[in-house]
């Protein structure tokens, strides 16, 4: 391939192909050694520059930056303006596209000679040409002034070390021609400023129209933020293509000042002193600098929130605001002095509603701002605090998680709980403000890693605590959701020991007792035998927390959950809650039978400390509260070693209970309205707990189709009975039969206006009684609605329960036993997720985690006696999903058995060919095939074994 051939290729619009090109030029040029083609070379170069083919521009550019490169002892820089200036002479007769094509040649020209080592060599002469060249194509045409200046303000960066010429020589030259061409007080005019040391440009103050030459000077704000932000932005749509979206570079010479000269004090970049400086003309040392430089805050708040983003700014000019704020984050360290009022409305505005003009590029700020305390944590503390004071429902009004998502990786945890706090303090009889506040400080609670940070969350219960159980001014609401917000915390710590051994509910009711002890009155009075109640449950929980510190062999998990059962019931009894006392007298009775220092009854030998416990924790689930069933969960994890079986029938109770008001009745013993009430004394935490809730737990908040089928399927027949009475009491008032109704036209007929008038009352009665009869129907449907959620919720938290048996006891038989109830409530539940999380249980958990093993007669009947069951299930099977736990559990004691004694085949091939029969001979028997044809392929894996 000749080397014209290079040319051509080098118009193409492939990177790699230019690249490619470009090589083998000047490998070509390098191998022939000709004079002749290097000139050619550097002729053709320069003038494919105005070329509008492809990428002819980028590629002849790159390639003449090479031969320049190569050729830097051979071309003189005068030759080479010399070439330029005679290969794009534009002309009064050429057509627009003609005359760009030689202007931006020109302009890529200059460009590639700033950028070369053709400087290493050039006088002052050269420099002063390019100068007045460049600066005279750059008043050719206005798009042409950026790009041009930024070749300059290139080459002078560049120019550092030793030159032919005298760089201060050169610089008065150039800003005394910036200067003449009135392009002093410009962006570009700036960057040149700034493109130089502060002690360059301060000698040629003079020569431009900025004080001590500095555009950051403090007197020159004003003149400064009016040049930076009145660009020309079009604002027609003819012409607004002729806008750009990126920002001019001189902010990048800005930022870059800002950052490398900010202050602890962020008063801008220092100005440098100067000899002449550093006395007055009495000869005495200055002590102070008068005109200063600006700082980033005041810089920041004149051109971009005043100016980018003010009430009357365009989209465009806010774009470019946004731009720049994204450009600067990075490099500030003071990224608050970024987060303007202005620019923080803007950026919630933009980010509320997906369809506006700038959406995209406020996603882009809220990345940055991710991205940026994600790796510089310190920052994230000073975004928040920011933002919230410019806005304080930054995340509600902007519809966005940005507040709620930089919390968590806040550094500064102190700096922003007592932000807060003192949100909450500002705000305590504004319940809206003082709940936003300290559940910003649940999330930082909930979000936190650190367990052993636990100085700032002590401090924040020191507030809280007070207000919750002591006697104040504030209104009962306010109370009630101060003492929310504790249980709140209190279920994000739970798991959280505070060294060396405490608990966080200990710790509160520890904060509650110092009060006490200090003189503050409780808000609940007690007296009598509830008093005496109370001084008893503490002076027990205070003997089990020295016990358990006194000695790490003392301590066990019982202790545990034993301090954790009385703190909690005596903070609910701090909060008048009437069933507290109660539980505390069981909690008292429970703890002594397991310590085993006294007798709880001598009367009562069949007394259960096992019932009474999981009674306790019945009635913590029952209460729905997030906190109480986390105890619950930990309390019965340690003591599974120690339940019942009578322990175990009380959550088996559960799962039979019927899903209704009857069976809600029967398990809480109280009325279905108490039992809303309790249910819905802690939705707010429930809400903050989603997150970490399963997925089945969702089964108490939304019904099968089949249960609300049921459920509604009484209320048309109480409207149709409604609407049949209110009818006969028409026909009757009326004296017509309802039947025929020609009689009513009769009648209305006869009648004078005094029966008229007297008609109208008892019509009126008629239908008033019927609106009330449609009303209680009404009611009577939410009451049914929620006694089946209250119930299904129960029944998912004792498969909880369950689910942890089986796990600490993996061997223990009861655990098999409870395959037969949870069997039965996946044959009768009339709710879809119960029933999958039930028999997903059974699935993975019993019938997979589990190692069962039969020791003596009595564990081989209880195994016989569940096949049995088993099978008996199956028969009265309604769903598929049924029938395939019921085979599961077959088969696995199937298994069983057969692995305790081969010779039990006998005994477990009978109880199949009896539920055989049955399933042959009854057509209502639903037992699966599968049934028969798994427990055969079992055997058939054992036989000859």
């Amino acid at each position: 391939m000749s080397l014209l051939d290079h040319y051509w290729t080098l118009a193409s619009d492939d990177p790699s192909q230019r690249i490619e090109a470009a090589e083998a030029l000047i490998k070509g040029l390098l191998d022939a050694d000709s004079e002749s083609d290097w000139d050619y070379a550097l002729n053709r170069l320069i003038t494919g520059l105005s070329s509008t083919r492809g990428s002819a521009r980028l590629g002849f550019s790159m390639a003449l930056a090479e031969v320049l490169n190569t050729r830097k002892s051979h071309i003189p820089i005068s030759e080479y303006l010399e070439k330029t200036s005679k290969a794009f002479v534009v002309t009064g007769s050429m057509k627009g596209a003609e005359e760009r094509g030689l202007l931006f040649g020109k302009l890529f020209a200059l460009q590639t000679l700033a950028k070369s080592p053709l400087w290493e060599k050039a006088s002052l002469q050269d420099f002063n040409e390019f100068v007045n060249m460049a600066l005279a194509l750059s008043l050719k045409k206005v798009w042409l002034r950026e790009p041009v200046f930024y070749a300059i303000c290139e080459l002078v960066q560049s120019l550092q070390g030793t030159f032919n010429f005298d760089r201060d020589e050169a610089l008065e030259f150039l800003f005394k021609k910036i200067h003449e061409k009135n392009l002093t007080a410009t962006c570009e005019g700036i960057a040149i400023a700034l493109s130089v040391s502060a002690e360059e440009r301060s000698k040629f103050n003079d020569l431009g129209e900025w004080k001590t030459g500095n555009p950051l000077a403090k007197g020159n704000l004003a003149d400064l933020a009016r040049i930076l932000k009145d660009l020309p932005v079009s604002t027609s749509d003819s012409q607004r293509s002729n806008w750009k979206p990126s920002v001019h570079f001189v902010w990048h010479f800005l930022l870059k000042e800002f950052s490398q000269a900010a202050t602890p004090n962020d008063e801008g970049p220092p100005r440098k002193k100067h000899k002449k400086d550093k006395k007055d003309k009495k000869g005495k040392k200055a002590t102070k600098q008068d005109d200063g430089v600006i700082g980033l805050a005041e810089f920041w708040r004149a051109t971009i929130d005043d100016g980018f983003f003010a009430n009357s700014a365009s989209p465009e000019r806010k774009m470019w605001g946004f731009e720049i704020f994204i450009l600067a984050v990075p490099q500030q360290d003071n990224v608050a002095a970024l987060l303007t009022p202005n620019l923080t409305r803007s950026l919630a505005n933009q980010l509320a509603q997906s369809d506006r003009y700038l959406h995209k590029m406020a996603k882009r700020v809220v990345s940055v701002l991710m991205d940026i305390s994600r790796s510089q944590h310190t920052k994230a503390a000073a975004i928040v605090e920011t933002l919230l004071s410019h806005m304080e429902h930054f995340d509600r009004i902007s519809k966005s998680a940005l507040i709620h998502d930089l919390i968590p990786l806040a550094a500064d945890q102190n700096r922003l709980t007592a932000m807060f706090l003192k949100t909450f303090k500002e705000n305590k009889e504004q319940q809206p403000k003082a709940q936003s506040a300290l559940d910003s400080i649940i999330h930082m609670i909930k979000s936190s890693k650190n367990a052993d940070d636990i100085a700032w969350i002590r401090g924040v219960l020191d507030e809280l605590v007070p207000i919750a159980y002591f006697e104040s001014d504030l209104p009962e609401s306010m109370v009630e959701m101060v003492q929310q917000r504790i249980t709140s915390i209190l279920s994000h710590t739970l798991g959280r020991m505070i060294a060396p051994t405490g608990s966080w509910p200990y710790e509160v009711l520890k904060i509650i007792l110092d009060l006490q002890k200090r003189g503050r009155d409780t808000r609940v009075t007690f007296e009598g035998e509830i008093l005496k109640t109370k001084l008893k449950a503490e002076a027990t929980v205070e003997k089990i927390h020295k016990k358990r510190v006194s000695s790490p062999h003392v301590d066990s998990p019982q202790l545990q959950a034993f301090e954790l059962l009385f703190s909690m019931v005596l903070l609910q009894l701090y909060s008048s809650n009437t069933e507290a006392v109660a539980l505390l007298d069981e909690l008292q009775m429970v703890y002594s039978k397991f310590a085993g220092r006294e007798q709880v009854d001598d009367d009562d030998e069949s007394y259960d400390a096992s019932q009474v416990l999981t009674e306790v924790i019945i009635s913590f689930l029952a209460q729905q509260s997030a906190l109480l069933r986390k105890l619950s969960e930990e309390v019965w994890a340690s003591f599974t070693n120690q339940i019942t079986t009578g322990s175990l029938q009380l959550l088996y109770n559960i799962l039979s209970a019927r899903e209704s008001l009857e069976g809600q009745e029967e398990l809480f013993d109280i009325e279905d309205d108490e039992v809303e009430a309790e249910g819905d004394d802690e939705g707010e935490e429930e809400d903050m707990e989603e997150e970490e809730e399963e997925e089945e737990d969702e089964a108490s908040d939304s019904e099968s189709e089949s249960d609300d089928d049921e459920s509604e399927g009484e209320t048309p027949d109480e409207e149709n009975a409604v609407d049949a009475e209110a009818e006969r009491a028409l026909a009757q008032t009326l004296g017509v039969n309802p039947d025929n109704d020609d009689d009513d036209e009769e009648e209305e007929d006869s009648m004078d206006d005094e029966q008229m008038i007297a008609l109208d009352g008892q019509l009126a009665a008629i239908f008033k009684d019927r609106q009330k009869q449609l009303s209680k129907s009404k009611v009577r449907k939410q009451e049914v609605q929620k006694a089946k959620q209250n119930v299904t919720y129960l029944k998912s938290r004792v498969l909880d329960l369950l689910d942890i048996y089986v796990r600490k006891q993996p061997t223990n038989l009861d655990g098999l036993s409870m395959a037969i109830p949870i069997l039965e409530m996946i044959r009768t539940t009339n709710d879809r997720q119960i029933g999958d999380k039930a028999r997903e249980f059974l699935k993975t958990k019993l019938c997979r985690k589990t190692n069962y093993t039969l020791d003596g007669e009595e564990d081989l009947e209880l195994a016989i006696t569940i096949l049995q069951s088993v099978l008996e299930e199956a028969a009265a099977s309604t769903s598929k999903a049924h029938g395939l736990a019921a085979n599961q559990v077959g088969v696995l004691v199937t298994k069983l058995l057969v692995s305790y004694d081969a010779g039990l085949i006998e005994i477990v091939t009978a109880q199949y060919m009896r539920a055989l029969n049955e399933w042959f001979k009854s057509p209502k028997n639903q037992t699966t095939p599968n049934m028969f044809i798994d427990m055969i392929n079992y055997l058939a894996s054992k036989r000859g074994n």
